[in-house]
């Protein structure tokens, strides 16, 4: 059974800011291959979307999991959709982001 997988507008935002952060760092088309191969691993939730860790601590039915060890991904799954929540790259403080 595939799910739905859905990026909200917080975590399309967090991926503009890595693009624009990696860009300055290291030029536009390796930015445009690294939020590429986050939003494959994002979109690959869709088989097996229970496969991150459990972050109750952040939010209700929150999960995360590692991209390339460089940024973390919070997402939900309700019923037959994943919902991607927040793309944090290294360095942010991730219970902040979830922070009212």
């Amino acid at each position: 059974m595939a799910y739905r997988v859905v990026l909200r507008r917080s975590a399309l935002e967090d991926l503009n800011s890595i693009f624009t952060w990696v860009a300055a760092e290291s030029g536009a088309a390796f930015a445009e291959s690294y939020v590429r191969r986050i939003r494959n691993l994002c979109f690959s939730l869709n088989a097996f979307p229970n496969r991150g860790a459990s972050r109750a601590d952040l939010a209700p039915r929150v999960r995360t999991i590692v991209f390339e060890r460089k940024a973390i991904i919070a997402y939900t799954v309700e019923e037959q959709e994943v919902q991607i929540v927040r793309v944090l790259h290294h360095g942010r403080d991730i219970h902040t982001a979830f922070t009212p």
